[in-house]
């Protein structure tokens, strides 16, 4: 029997990497995560670069762009969140006042809630939302120190990316890093059509809460359009608590509109994924499922992101015709 000594090695390649990338998890996850950072910042980088002609001065401007959009985006969408949940927890009571009136309305044996209990209970929710959030924003400080080590290591990457480059250049076979690249173009233009579709969800998200009267729809067009990045759920995080209180507030019309605006929405997303992505691929839900549910028992939550990647440079690996990654990247 013919041995394949190309694919044997292809196959010893994938299972290291696959044990680096385990290892790193456990013990250098702040490495692991900087290196991440550093590979999709990179073409900001470059380009910054290009007009500066200094790399250091692109990596700095670069990385000092994202930190304040980031933070900018986490203060607006954490203020809104805290003030507006509160503002509906406070409401809450008056909600259950609606329900039984409306129930008594149609059912005359009907006794009623035990407001009493429920208050005690809402308001000792509210409470413990409080002193949650209170915690929340305490770790994140006493997290600040490993965000920035983080930070620093990537940008440390980033500037020495081309020497990085070289050395996976110098050891690492053609064919690996050609599909690997593949793989990483591929990637890229996901992220880039991602951003042109949360663009065009968050202009017609904040024209619809325009419409229907919203005071904060730049801000609920910004949190919109953030979940539209999650998939399966998306939006309906969102709409579905709030289509539901305007329905207990007996604002039918609010609450038809913000029905439509989801489902058109959805619509707008399907037919501008159609035409901005070069290729749409097909996978078995079982493959995908798989790969999720085996991601995570290697590699934790984080393999939920990194087992369809490796996933991905397996089949680029592997498959001489592969379309799918192949026919993206053009």
């Amino acid at each position: 029997m013919k041995i394949d000594k190309n694919s044997y090695f292809k196959w010893i390649f994938l299972m290291v990497t696959i044990a680096i990338i385990k290892i790193t998890l456990t013990y250098f996850n702040l490495l692991f995560v900087a290196f991440l950072i550093a590979l999709i910042l990179q073409p900001l980088v470059e380009s910054i670069e290009k007009i500066l002609k200094r790399r250091i001065a692109a990596v700095v401007i670069a990385y000092l762009f994202i930190i304040f959009v980031i933070f900018l985006m986490t203060k607006i969408i954490l203020n809104f969140s805290y003030n507006a949940i509160l503002n509906k927890l406070n409401n809450i009571p008056s909600y259950f006042e609606n329900i039984d009136r409306t129930i008594r309305q149609y059912n005359d044996n009907y006794s009623g809630t035990n407001l009493q209990k429920v208050l005690e209970y809402f308001y000792a929710f509210i409470d413990s939302f409080k002193q949650q959030s209170i915690n929340f924003v305490y770790n994140t400080i006493n997290g600040l120190s490993n965000i920035l080590l983080t930070i620093f290591l990537s940008a440390v990457i980033s500037y020495d990316y081309d020497m990085i480059s070289k050395f996976f250049k110098k050891y690492i076979p053609f064919e690996i890093r050609l599909a690997a690249k593949n793989v990483y173009n591929f990637i890229q233009m996901m992220i880039i059509v991602q951003l042109q579709l949360v663009a065009i969800s968050f202009i017609f998200m904040t024209f619809s809460f325009l419409l229907l009267g919203y005071k904060n729809a730049l801000i609920l067009g910004i949190i919109c359009s953030i979940l539209d990045i999650l998939p399966i759920v998306g939006p309906a995080l969102l709409f579905i608590p709030m289509i539901l209180i305007e329905f207990l507030e007996h604002h039918t019309v609010s609450a038809i509109g913000l029905i439509l605006s989801y489902i058109l929405n959805i619509f707008i997303r399907q037919i501008m994924e159609v035409k901005l992505l070069k290729t749409k691929f097909k996978l078995s839900p079982i493959v995908i499922i798989l790969n999720l549910y085996l991601g995570y028992v290697v590699f934790g939550w984080s393999g939920i992101i990194l087992a369809p990647v490796i996933y991905l440079f397996a089949l680029e690996l592997f498959t001489k015709e592969n379309k799918f990654v192949k026919g993206a990247v053009g």
